[in-house]
């Protein structure tokens, strides 16, 4: 079991405006990245010489809280042309049909996660890499700026991250639990996703939702929650499209076609499969968003089903 803070996680190197701008430049070797809206935080490695070029799929509103904790999906300029996740060529999901979703916040949104019990909520762990208190979960929303009377917002208590995150490649196991402060009361707005069994097979097509960007590498940030449906990418020609960005390993499942993606401000958010629309994935990484070419990497929950189990029983 991992928590946040300890040493075996990376650790704050330095944040800049934005990575391409010409005034900030994404600098030096071995910097993971990590896309926070406007501004960037890189963090430094000690254990790896990987420079990986990818971009995770995640964004935070800064303020003092945010620069001490932030942590989102990954992107380097020496990751140029990867970025955190968003919604990409979808469409307005219906309000609360998918009532395990959750808006992580540091200020505003950063990420998305889902409920997975009254207690506790999965991200990815690249999501969560400050202090629990610095977060809020808000579960029930659908409008961002509005307050719609469905919505209950959480503290954090305890992070646990799966510890072999990061390990033996960078965004490995991108997995994080967070347990809240007092239950979430299900209703029809609220309520728990469904963790597949291990081995459990990948559908032909996917749904993947979030409040990420529309568009890449410019585009606006949604006020409502948008879906996607995109279509399962077999692992060996995903690991193929993306040598020279990112070792998709076997705790990962790929799922794009070009123009339809998840992108940046939807890491740690649902991939869903099947009629009940079990919780098939937590949007990790890519390159850039919705590319040709290039599908959508995704933390494969089934893989982690027991660790999941074993973690919010204990």
């Amino acid at each position: 079991m991992s928590l946040i803070g300890s040493t075996s996680q990376p650790s704050l190197h330095k944040f800049g405006r934005d990575c391409h701008t010409s005034n900030y430049q994404c600098l030096s070797q071995s910097l993971a990245e990590y896309k926070i809206g406007p501004f960037c935080i890189k963090l430094y490695h000690s254990s790896s010489n990987q420079h990986p070029n990818f971009i995770m799929k995640s964004i935070i509103f800064l303020g003092v809280v945010a620069l001490a904790s932030a942590m989102p999906k990954l992107d380097t300029a020496l990751f140029q042309g990867t970025d955190p996740r968003l919604i990409v060529g979808g469409v307005e999901a219906t309000k609360n049909e998918f009532p395990w979703m959750i808006d992580l916040r540091v200020g505003g949104h950063i990420c998305g996660g889902s409920i997975v019990s009254p207690d506790w909520v999965v991200t990815a762990a690249h999501c969560v890499g400050g202090s629990p208190s610095s977060y809020t979960l808000v579960a029930g929303d659908h409008n961002l700026t509005l307050n719609e009377g469905t919505e209950q917002s959480r503290g954090v208590t305890a992070i646990v991250i799966h510890p072999g995150y990061n390990r033996p490649t960078i965004i490995n196991n991108d997995i994080a639990l967070m347990r809240v402060d007092r239950p979430f009361e299900f209703n029809e707005f609220v309520g728990p996703a469904i963790i597949p069994q291990l081995n459990f097979a990948p559908t032909d097509l996917a749904t993947v939702a979030g409040w990420g960007m529309l568009s890449f590498p410019i585009g606006d940030l949604p006020d409502v929650l948008m879906k996607v449906e995109v279509p399962y990418v077999a692992d060996e020609p995903c690991r193929i499209a993306n040598i020279g960005v990112g070792v998709v390993t076997e705790s990962m499942v790929c799922y794009g076609v070009v123009g339809k993606d998840s992108c940046k401000a939807d890491s740690g958010g649902p991939l869903m499969c099947g009629p009940d629309n079990a919780l098939c994935g937590i949007v990790s990484w890519g390159k850039d968003c919705a590319l040709d070419g290039y599908p959508g990497v995704y933390t494969e929950t089934s893989y982690f089903a027991e660790w999941i189990r074993s973690t919010i029983a204990a």
